[in-house]
């Protein structure tokens, strides 16, 4: 497809081809674009005249097909009609090095009418693209990190502020569904479906169950809003956890707001001890959960034992001790 469709509006290739060229470097109609496992590294090129297209989708882009996310960016500002992006790496993306953070930009274009973003990568890329935009009307995500020993997240951070100023999720929850996954997630104020439900989640990728809550521990502590306004902390597993207390302790410092706690009956004893440490008289014990009146535990309680309802038992009546009383229900 090497010469020219000027009236073609959508296009959608999947395959594991490495195209040079497209459609003569030219498409002013398209409005829908799709590639899946292709290296194409003159997109940007094809891209630059596309101003009317609304939706984006990159899926499973090679190593060869890299595209540095400043070039990313300049692609994209060009694009003012985008409404749905979707940009998905095929592996952690070998070319964007731990870097000199560069200071904040003075000025960033805007993609108004920009609803949905999907990224799939390192949390680096996205962070150097996020400092280069603003989405205002932005009100669904999906964002999936490859796992690394360190997120710092400052400009990823900055771009979803305004939304979640502005919305402030008094219900989070904390899934590690599988054995490679750890997901954060909350539900979105949008109205423009209501017959369903919309999401919005970061998910955090890694096999060590003690990487995943480190992982997720140091995301939520990057995100302000989350320590005024995360009332109900929800916390489901479906395979291996970190149990270990320390961990959980640093996860939960993030929300002091917190006055509702669910958790899986499997991870009592973890999380029983991790909030029964501060509370044998250390003034700490107010850091933690200071809020906290209802604590729900989901499981199969006939297969409870007395050593896993102990703890708990002795962090709530230490609470009570201090005239702050936590009622306990197993579900």
């Amino acid at each position: 497809m090497a010469k020219p469709f000027p009236a073609l509006r959508s296009l959608s290739f999947t395959s594991d081809l490495e195209l040079e060229t497209l459609l003569n470097g030219s498409a002013p109609s398209l409005r829908d674009f799709t590639l899946s496992g292709i290296s194409f590294p003159s997109l940007p090129q094809l891209l630059s005249s596309t101003s009317d297209l609304t939706r984006l989708s990159l899926f499973d882009i090679p190593d060869s097909g890299y595209i540095p996310p400043e070039t990313m960016a300049t692609t994209l500002s060009a694009l003012p009609k985008l409404e749905s992006l979707n940009i998905h790496f095929e592996s952690p993306t070998p070319h964007l090095e731990r870097r000199t953070r560069a200071p904040p930009l003075q000025t960033r274009f805007v993609l108004p009418v920009l609803t949905f973003l999907d990224f799939h990568g390192v949390s680096e890329y996205l962070d150097v693209l996020a400092a280069r935009f603003d989405a205002p009307l932005l009100d669904e995500f999906m964002i999936t990190f490859f796992h690394q020993p360190v997120f710092d997240i400052p400009q990823i951070v900055r771009f979803f502020s305004s939304y979640l100023d502005s919305f402030q999720p008094s219900s989070l929850t904390l899934k590690f569904e599988r054995l490679d996954s750890a997901f954060i997630s909350f539900p979105s104020n949008t109205t423009h479906h209501p017959a369903f439900s919309q999401t919005h989640s970061w998910e955090i990728m890694g096999k060590e169950p003690d990487c995943q809550l480190t992982s997720v521990a140091q995301i939520c502590g990057q995100i302000p809003s989350f320590r005024s306004s995360v009332k109900s902390l929800i916390i489901e597993c479906g395979g291996l956890v970190g149990r270990n207390p320390t961990l959980w302790l640093q996860l939960f410092h993030s929300f002091p707001a917190v006055q509702s706690l669910q958790i899986p009956v499997a991870l009592e004893p973890s999380i029983a001890s991790a909030l029964e440490t501060p509370t044998e008289g250390s003034p700490a014990a107010a850091k933690i959960f200071p809020s906290l009146h209802s604590l729900s535990i989901v499981g199969n309680k006939s297969g409870e034992t007395v050593h896993k309802q102990q703890p708990i038992q002795s962090f709530v009546a230490a609470r009570q001790r201090s005239g702050r009383t936590v009622v306990i229900s197993r579900v």
